[in-house]
């Protein structure tokens, strides 16, 4: 495959919090033009919310609906701000993060050592002479998940794996943009600021230390070296009718998750070793190096002059000082032509580069689990189902002892109360609940064995008994009732 320019923005959309900007900095500000939203009809505010549009950002001030104060927000790409608001289908290198992180301060306030990140992209746009198309179809799934469709302004420009906490993209960036360049764009997609922490990254000014970019990166290529991927090609007369049957089985997304994880283990290897030997595609090798090589020579290669943004120094001083970042690669290994016979070589490479110099142990054990992916916390799954059952055992503890607490109270008062209850039992046909007063209650031990859960409908909060608790409340309220 003969690849073109390759253009790389590893950070574009993102998301912050401006702790220490105020909402005056920004009214007083003439580049800014705020909107509310407002009732055509009547010209009543509907909302509180106000924002501004300049460059491709959108600058939000949100009133607090726990305090008087007005957060302040900013929305959009950095790479089409520095774009004068026009496109990021371009070469954004650390420089012009720099530039533009220190324009923000200057112009809008922002203190990048204050700046919360809420969420954020990084990625790479390569440009490749192969269809775009193709490489997309040939997306099957990533570990037990299928790909489904990324549309982009109502616009179907990809394939893509959503969790909870980040997202997973690949898509045509050309497309996506509106300049017909024939751009591949791989994003690693932060979708919760939770996410993020887990690398590191809690403010601005952390996405110009390129040692915390380096785990997001190797996240990156191993998502990419990860994927079940097959475009084209195949030597079907070599292949005995069993292995052409396992192909044609593996290379049909929705078996993948079908597979239990020690299935899907083992059916990755397998259809490796069969694509090893039968596959005449070498694409997703191809561009798993070219995005190895590509992301390393933002670190590697070059050397970026910092702005010093410790506390108290303003970097917007002029003379401010300015503090070179050393190549993380000192001996230039970005630079050795790498092999394309093997993702797995890449991705360990990638690895030995970054994550295995930052030991990381096991959460329950201790052990080094360096070797395992960058958000793996346990060694094993022993060692989860061990710490999630220590947990589980403290919560019902923690409520023992608060029901317990407020048993105790209620059984003091009871004599002289008339409680609204609602009472839940469990019989032979179903679950039931009745809503009753407290001297309504006169039944059989047969029924208070069946309760399980009873909530007292009490100021301010209601008071809810658990298991033995419950019933002997009711044990109690039946007994006063009989003698009565």
């Amino acid at each position: 495959m003969n690849y073109l320019n390759n253009y790389l923005r590893v950070i574009d959309g993102i998301k912050i919090r401006c702790i220490g900007t105020f909402p005056h900095d920004w009214h007083s500000n003439i580049l800014l033009k705020f909107y509310s939203s407002v009732d055509e009809a009547t010209g009543e505010i509907l909302t509180k919310n106000k924002v501004a549009f300049y460059r491709g950002l959108s600058f939000h001030l949100i009133p607090s609906t726990v305090s008087d104060t007005v957060h302040c927000f900013i929305k959009g790409s950095l790479a089409v701000y520095h774009n004068h608001g026009l496109n990021n289908a371009y070469d954004f290198d650390f420089s012009m993060l720099v530039n533009t992180i220190q324009e923000l301060e200057k112009l809008f306030a922002v203190n990048p050592n204050t700046a919360l990140i809420q969420t954020f992209e990084a990625g790479a746009n390569l440009n490749i002479n192969q269809s775009i198309k193709q490489v997309i179809s040939g997306l099957r799934a990533y570990q037990n998940e299928n790909f489904v469709l990324l549309k982009i302004e109502g616009a179907n420009v990809g394939r893509m794996i959503s969790r909870t906490e980040y997202a997973l993209k690949i898509y045509d960036k050309g497309k996506q943009s509106g300049t017909n360049k024939n751009l591949l764009r791989l994003e690693y997609a932060f979708k919760k600021s939770r996410h993020a922490h887990k690398f590191n990254i809690n403010v601005l000014a952390d996405l110009l230390d390129v040692s915390k970019l380096e785990a997001v990166k190797i996240a990156l290529c191993e998502f990419w070296a990860n994927v079940i991927f097959h475009d084209k090609g195949l030597k079907l007369r070599d292949m005995s009718d069993r292995e052409t049957k396992k192909m044609l089985y593996y290379l049909d997304a929705t078996n993948w998750a079908k597979f239990t994880k020690m299935q899907r283990k083992r059916a990755t290897t397998h259809f490796r070793e069969l694509s090893e030997r039968f596959s005449t595609s070498t694409t997703q090798t191809e561009i798993g190096d070219l995005l190895s090589k590509k992301l390393d020579e933002l670190t590697a290669v070059k050397c970026y002059h910092f702005p010093n943004f410790s506390k108290g120094i303003d970097s917007q001083k002029r003379g401010s000082k300015m503090l070179p970042f050393p190549p993380l690669d000192e001996q230039g290994n970005s630079n050795i032509k790498q092999s394309k016979n093997s993702i797995k070589t890449n991705t360990k490479k990638m690895v030995e580069n970054g994550v295995k110099n930052h030991s990381r142990k096991c959460c329950s054990c201790e052990v080094d689990i360096s070797h395992k992916m960058i958000n793996t916390k346990y060694c094993s799954k022993h060692c989860n189902n061990s710490t999630q059952a220590k947990k589980r055992k403290m919560n019902r503890q923690n409520i023992k002892k608060v029901e317990n607490e407020n048993l105790a109270l209620l059984l003091d008062t009871i004599a002289k109360s008339n409680l609204l209850l609602l009472v839940e039992y469990a019989t032979v046909s179903g679950t039931y609940a009745d809503r009753l007063e407290q001297k309504e209650i006169s039944t059989t031990p047969e029924w208070i064995r069946q309760i399980f859960k009873v909530t007292i409908e009490a100021q301010p909060v209601p008071i809810v008994l658990t298991s033995y608790r419950s019933r002997k409340l009711i044990k109690l309220i039946n007994k006063l009732n009989i003698e009565l």
